[in-house]
């Protein structure tokens, strides 16, 4: 695989890798679509992020471009020594981007990989066990322009207030990180016009030991590539110091479901925008209810009681019974359904 991540400060051995005396080599790598998903998993787990070369094809990535530049061009930049424009409501300002990702089968792969979380309660004399997989934490557009400043190293998972202690690669477990922070090169991105600096191990440290400058690379990118990065680690935009060239980066942050959304979508997106979607999709959203009971809107999940999809309620398990031992109707219709389907499907395949 080829290897476009550089190293331009500290000591080095081999294109690409950082080496230290005393310390764990980290060599970030590159992988094409086609690449085992564990051979990828292990890279994150080790490294804090990989690349994913073409994640896009170059017509997706034009279609992406042409719908957001009017919204781009349309913006400001908030202060006259901040050259970067940032917009949020990615799924309302690019609904085909917004879809594509987030029914991709290697991007939900990784992020189900990561960020999916399980667990075990009890209701009256029964045991449930519930799993519950990610959904998005943030969605932006970014276009860094010339004479942009560094941006300070920094953790996205830091919103959570996560703690954490120093450990060796090897001994990584999933569920340590809440959180993956997911970028899409619109441009090409450089070292020149401000490619991200990333920290590649620094998922490993101590959560509140402090970034060490002198360890970032840059994580150039080629137009259409993707950039996953567990948000532990710590990283920053770097100085465009070009001329003419503008960076456009689109992001499509996903973290455990049972976590305040970074984005507030309930606030910001219009309803018909978010019911436009599929099912799935909105699931993915954050507008369906973490098993057995977070994020309920009138006593139901609000793809029903707020987007009206009809016998969307997924829930299995109610979390307040109005009598004793029963669940509410809509909670057995809606695991009998579940029921039925896994059923059907079982049949299908066999």
């Amino acid at each position: 695989m080829s290897m476009t991540f550089t190293i331009h400060d500290p000591p080095k051995t081999e294109a690409g890798s950082l080496s230290l005396v005393g310390e764990t080599q980290f060599k970030p790598e590159a992988f094409d679509r086609s690449a085992p998903l564990e051979k990828i998993i292990q890279s994150i787990k080790h490294n804090g992020g990989a690349r994913i070369k073409g994640f896009l094809t170059a017509e997706e990535l034009a279609e992406a471009n042409a719908t957001v530049r009017p919204h781009i061009d349309a913006a400001s930049y908030a202060r006259p020594d901040d050259q970067t424009k940032r917009l949020g409501r990615l799924p309302q300002l690019a609904p085909g981007l917004t879809q594509k990702i987030l029914t991709d089968e290697l991007y939900l792969n990784i992020m189900n990989t990561f960020l999916s979380v399980s667990h075990a309660s009890w209701l009256g004399g029964k045991r449930f066990v519930t799993t519950e997989h990610p959904i998005v934490a943030m969605s932006s557009i970014f276009e860094v322009g010339p004479g942009m400043h560094v941006q300070d190293l920094h953790r996205d998972d830091a919103i959570w207030y996560n703690v954490r202690d120093a450990i060796k690669p090897e001994e990584y477990q999933i569920g340590r990180d809440t959180s993956i922070s997911f970028f899409v090169a619109g441009t090409k991105t450089t070292r020149a016009n401000g490619a991200t600096r990333w920290v590649p191990g620094s998922h490993l440290t101590k959560s509140d030991a402090q970034p060490d400058p002198s360890k970032a690379i840059d994580a150039e990118l080629d137009a259409g590539d993707a950039f996953f990065m567990l948000s532990s680690c710590y990283h920053g935009a770097g100085m465009n110091s070009t001329v003419d060239e503008k960076r456009l980066v689109y992001a499509l942050f996903m973290q455990q479901p049972q976590l305040r959304q970074e984005e507030n979508f309930a606030l910001c997106l219009p309803h018909e925008v978010v019911r436009a979607y599929p099912l799935e999709v909105q699931r993915r959203l954050g507008y369906d209810v973490a098993l057995p009971n977070l994020g309920w809107v009138d006593h139901a999940s609000p793809l029903e009681s707020v987007l009206k999809q009809k016998n969307a309620d997924k829930r299995a398990i109610p979390g307040y019974n109005p009598v004793a031992g029963v669940a509410d109707e809509r909670a057995v219709h809606a695991h009998e359904s579940r029921l039925k389907e896994a059923q059907a499907q079982a049949v299908a395949v066999a």
